[in-house]
């Protein structure tokens, strides 16, 4: 009976979905969910540290904007407006020159985003100050944030890749569950690591989420043929393709980025968890979007 439980439990999950309202349903769903734990990693913050730690709660807020916008323009721009539906017609043809294609895509991202993390982990001193109006010790608190969660972009980039993956293949169901197990990830650093290590709890926590988010990704894609692997082919014609389509995808998120260095560069001049306040509310707000 467990035997037969489970086995109907995977063909379930790895089930594909070719109706756009079922596969809409799961993704709603999911996000409606991480929306609600992401409340949940909120009030477990302000639990914490709201009260006499606010100034590490704004740095951690600002802290976060860095790595992540590394990420929005290069990874999410690719993923979103080039990665899928350029495997999507290596795939039609070819599943084997389609997986070919995404591991040197992801081999050339994975290298460019590496050289990157390692630039913004140099300069991650010069970047906090330019960003903000913190004093010295929150500018350094800032700075390591900054190193430890540049980590995280990482892991989320080869994720990307996997939920681009799985959902070219009409799997939607595991890549709209992994943000769950990012804000788990979140939850368990600062519920558990925080008595320790105070506000690098978050940080740490922002790592293990994103591992979190590849691991439960990787078996599917793995029983889908897709492996990910170091495949040097810096002329793929896929991979190109890819590079020539994302800088509009990327423009466009750049701009939207403008506003979140507006709003922790002057909130940083406002009364201490001015930035952490207004982070709550912008969630709170977005939620029913």
């Amino acid at each position: 009976m467990v035997n037969r439980l489970i086995k109907k439990s995977a063909l379930w999950v790895q089930q594909e979905h070719q109706s756009i309202l079922s596969a809409a349903a799961i993704i709603s769903v999911s996000y409606m969910s991480s929306a609600f734990l992401g409340l949940i990693r909120n009030r477990l913050l302000a639990a914490k540290f709201f009260g006499g730690l606010e100034k590490d709660l704004d740095v951690y807020f600002a802290a976060s904007v860095i790595p992540d916008t590394l990420f929005q323009l290069l990874v999410v721009g690719a993923v979103s407006a080039a990665f899928v539906p350029v495997y999507q017609d290596y795939l039609s043809r070819s599943k084997e020159e389609a997986t070919k294609m995404a591991n040197a895509t992801l081999t050339s991202f994975g290298l460019l985003m590496g050289v990157l993390t390692l630039l913004l982990f140099i300069f991650a001193p010069s970047i906090a100050a330019v960003s903000t109006h913190f004093d010295r010790p929150q500018t350094e608190l800032m700075t390591s944030l900054i190193r430890i969660m540049s980590l995280a972009q990482l892991f989320f980039t080869v994720s990307a890749f996997l939920t681009g993956v799985l959902q070219s293949q009409k799997r939607f169901l595991i890549p709209a569950i992994a943000p769950l197990f990012y804000n788990l990830g979140t939850i368990m650093g600062i519920f558990f690591l925080s008595p320790y290590i105070g506000i690098y709890s978050a940080a740490v926590g922002m790592v293990i989420g994103a591992f979190f988010h590849l691991l439960i990704q990787l078996p599917l894609a793995r029983s889908l043929g897709f492996v990910p692997r170091p495949v040097f082919n810096l002329k793929n014609e896929g991979s190109l393709t890819i590079f020539r389509l994302m800088p509009g995808r990327s423009l466009a998120l750049g701009i939207g980025q403008i506003e979140r260095y507006a709003i922790i560069n002057l909130s940083s001049l406002l009364t201490v968890g001015s930035l952490t306040l207004f982070s709550f509310a912008r969630q709170l707000y977005l939620l029913p979007v």
